[in-house]
């Protein structure tokens, strides 16, 4: 068990147990170890599964609840539901790291499957409709981005601001919503894919050439631009060549 800089065993917090033990949980639930329709087991047999307290299964049923991954009655248990798309959500951080808090690689090649396709729909929408303030706002980010090539966090967060200026020009409700509901997964991700993509004259040309393609309002241009970048990450991302530091999360 760790200790503090006393010296004395810490005791792990039921939130941090309860996390855990949700997350757990959540991988059986896609698993479909308890299929939807299901009942879990009681709270005193998944405390004895886990070698936890009760009121730790308790809490964890809790965070479960919160996704819309089970639902309790009253007198008659936790039964499982089938996860609804946006609630559901909240799944994507147990699906995103493995057990042994690695990256799942195949997990974020899917996730970079849809994200290419809907940006590819976004920059098209983006570069029709797109104000002329919008497009100085994404000129003015990529001149902060060439600014900070010593630093892949801060450009992670711009990457993350274009997008959300790209989404908001598009003038579209339901894209606007459901980048709205994967923004913070959708955060992560760049800022992975970001460190994957070493090559920063690679990454400043698909930038300029969507540039290009917004002042022009070319909607094919705009979405080549992202092709072309989508296709530089995919090919960073193969098991043999990904980086380190995407596969293991930091010790």
């Amino acid at each position: 068990m760790a200790r503090n800089i006393q010296g004395e065993r810490e005791i792990p917090s039921i939130r941090t147990s309860s996390e855990e033990i949700a997350n757990q949980l959540s991988r059986k639930l896609l698993k479909k170890e308890f299929p939807p329709g299901s009942k879990l087991p009681p709270e005193r047999e998944l405390a004895v599964q886990f070698g936890v307290a009760r009121n730790v299964v308790r809490e964890a049923i809790k965070r479960l609840e919160a996704m819309g991954a089970v639902r309790s009655w009253q007198g008659s248990g936790v039964y499982v539901q089938d996860i609804e798309f946006l609630r559901g959500i909240s799944a994507f951080d147990t699906l995103m790291r493995n057990e042994d808090g690695s990256v799942n690689v195949d997990f974020l090649r899917q996730v970079l499957e849809f994200r290419g396709y809907f940006m590819r729909l976004v920059v098209r929408l983006a570069a029709v409709r797109r104000t002329d303030e919008e497009l100085a706002a994404i000129k003015r980010l990529f001149a902060e981005w060439e600014m900070s090539r010593e630093n892949r966090e801060r450009q992670a967060e711009i990457t993350q601001e274009i997008y959300c200026v790209c989404v908001e020009a598009t003038r579209n409700g339901v894209c606007q919503a459901l980048f709205k509901s994967v923004e913070r997964v959708s955060a992560e991700l760049v800022s992975l894919v970001v460190q994957s993509v070493s090559d920063f004259h690679q990454r400043r040309k698909a930038y300029l050439r969507l540039i290009d393609a917004l002042e022009q309002k070319d909607a094919a241009l705009a979405e080549l631009a992202v092709v072309r970048f989508i296709e530089s990450v995919e090919a960073s991302l193969n098991l043999g060549q990904t980086p380190t530091g995407l596969l293991h999360s930091a010790s």
